[in-house]
Parts: structure tokens; C-alpha cells; sequence
């Protein structure tokens, strides 16, 4: 797979309600993903049935063990999560 493409890729975006996150999300597709799951801490109507809401806290195993059965397709993991004054991160 071309590094700039992403023709019928499932991507993974954590962290994708703040604004880099949700320009990775909008580049996956752009670049051609076919689904694109939106991981965050709270959910977020995205208006594109291609963008899947996915609820995870990547400082919660159980969140993480939930999100990895759900999301069992992904091709492409972006992990923007964590930091943001979190001290779990």
C-alpha cells in the first residue's frame, strides 16, 4: 500500500474529536479508506456512514479489550490519544 494512499483501507483514528484528529480522520478518507472508525472518549455524529463512533479511553483495559473486538478489521492504527493534561497518560 502506497504511504500517501489508503484505496480500501479500515484506519483506526484515536483521539478524533479534537482537530488533528479529526483532520486524520477526514485525510483517511479523502485518501480513499472505505471505513474509518472515529475512537474517542465521547461520542460525536460525523454526518458520513463511512466513520464508524467508536467510545475508547486508551487509559481503560477494558475500554481497550471492548474497542479491539469491535474494531477486528482495522488495516491502519493512527494513535492520536492520550496527553491533553491527562495525568493517566
Amino acid at each position: 500500500m502506497d504511504g500517501s494512499k489508503l484505496p480500501g483501507a479500515t484506519v483506526l483514528v484515536t483521539g478524533s474529536t479534537g482537530g488533528l484528529g479529526r483532520e486524520f480522520v477526514r485525510q483517511a478518507r479523502a485518501r480513499g479508506a472505505t471505513k474509518v472508525y472515529a475512537a474517542a472518549r465521547r461520542d460525536v455524529d460525523w454526518d458520513d456512514p463511512r466513520i464508524v463512533p467508536l467510545r475508547l479511553d486508551v487509559a481503560d483495559p477494558d475500554a481497550i479489550a471492548a474497542a479491539a473486538v469491535a474494531a477486528n478489521d482495522v488495516d491502519v492504527l493512527v494513535n492520536n490519544a492520550g496527553g491533553g493534561g491527562d495525568p493517566r497518560c
